[in-house]
């Protein structure tokens, strides 16, 4: 098993205090290497919560995360920045482009903090930046760019260290139908393709239906769409 969530919750404020909210109760999950998920709830049901405790960017108050073999609340903080950035990607629904910088300066970013942009690096984001459509803008800025086309970019980018992991939480949701409809297309070939497990948190349920597995985030906790 890839990844197993085992009884998590999390919840904010005091416990016991009137203001505290309990977001996710109890929530369960498996999923095999390779597997693509869609997560799909209203707004406020923890989607996000899900995803960061996914992403290791936080931490549930009770419950286990077991992920590629590793079991997060075992691992150092200096352990778990290694683990976010050599074998998780993220995608967010704004894109976080440094202005700065052009497309080929961003996408190359995470590789910094390794050092890996050696001649395997440089080709791994040529191809990706070909299959994807944006080879040729590669030194345009994001301020020359449409919203879809640095998406695009937020993806390859997302994918340059080479996860075993993508998450993406609300991908397409500054997109029009037709942009959104691209990136979830873009994310399912990644998926299936490269198979690098992707879990997409999403409000749009015929995007979500895209996916190989649906499920809903209700009451703190995983349900198989109907």
């Amino acid at each position: 098993m890839f990844l197993k969530l085992d009884k998590i919750s999390k919840g904010y404020g005091v416990p016991e205090n009137r203001t505290y909210r309990n977001v996710l109760k109890d929530l369960d999950l498996e999923l095999e290497a390779g597997s693509g998920l869609a997560i799909i709830g209203p707004s406020g049901s923890g989607k996000t919560t899900l995803l960061n405790l996914l992403g290791t960017l936080d931490v549930p108050d009770e419950g286990n995360i077991n992920l590629g073999g590793s079991e997060l609340s075992s691992l150092s903080e200096a352990e778990l920045t290694v683990l976010r950035n050599k074998s998780i990607g993220f995608v967010f629904q704004s894109h976080f482009l440094l202005p700065q910088y052009n497309i080929w300066e961003n996408v190359l970013l995470p590789t910094v903090p390794s050092g890996k942009a050696g001649d395997e690096v440089l080709t791994r984001a040529e191809d990706l930046l070909k299959e994807t459509g944006i080879w040729d803008l590669r030194w345009q800025k994001p301020a020359r760019l449409s919203g879809g086309e640095c998406q695009r970019t937020a993806v390859v980018r997302a994918l340059i260290n080479n996860p075993s992991l993508l998450l993406a939480d609300e991908p397409s949701g500054a997109l029009d139908e037709e942009n959104a409809e691209m990136i979830m297309d873009l994310l399912i070939r990644i998926n299936k393709e490269r198979n690098v497990t992707t879990i997409v948190i999403t409000h749009s349920t015929e995007l979500a239906k895209k996916m190989d597995r649906v499920m809903r985030l209700k009451n703190g906790k995983l349900e198989p769409l109907k």
